[in-house]
């Protein structure tokens, strides 16, 4: 992620300040770089061994939050940056997801950068009831309504492996957008 957003160029708009890494999973490697370059990180996931390998860090400049992502409630002008990767399509309701992403459109700072991802309809999971797929369409939709500004977006799609380990065919909406 942390190389991903650097060569976007968001580091040349941003050096310091806070970042939001809502469902930050166990790839804490780039939490942990963002906090070694000044950032002050929370890092919200609803896995505990997450949080716990994220507190044994012991670095000042993070603050583990256990939650759910639905029930976190940013405050307005707070983030310079919003990493949500990979972790709304686990949201099962669509209009969840949106009150979320309008949430999070709020809690950025004039010029923050927010980066999310949304599985699209043809990934292999879309029959999966307890998870939310979006068009592309869908995505550019919201985010254009929020009057945020398009900065980088892409749509991968093939096989690859889960977090688990096994295969599965993916379509992986990103989008980096700019307050």
């Amino acid at each position: 992620m942390d190389k991903f957003l650097e060569k976007k160029g968001v580091f040349e708009y941003i050096s310091s300040g806070k970042i939001l890494d809502l469902g930050c999973g166990n790839n804490n490697f780039d939490i942990i770089n963002f906090a070694e370059r000044g950032f002050l990180i929370d890092a919200v996931d609803k896995d505990l061994s997450n949080i716990s390998f994220i507190k044994k860090q012991k670095n000042k400049n993070i603050n583990a939050i256990l939650g759910l992502m639905e029930e976190f409630k940013p405050k307005p002008n707070e983030y310079s940056l919003i990493i949500v990767n990979n972790s709304l399509p686990f949201v099962s309701s669509k209009e969840k997801v949106k009150e979320i992403i309008n949430n999070l459109s709020n809690a950025l700072v004039a010029n923050g950068f927010i980066y999310l991802t949304l599985f699209g309809q043809k990934d292999e999971w879309n029959k999966d009831r307890s998870m939310s797929f979006f068009t592309q369409e869908e995505g550019l939709n919201l985010l254009d309504n929020l009057g945020l500004r398009r900065y980088f977006i892409s749509t991968e799609e093939g096989y690859g492996k889960t977090i688990k380990g096994g295969m599965k065919y993916w379509q992986i909406h990103k989008f980096l957008y700019r307050r």
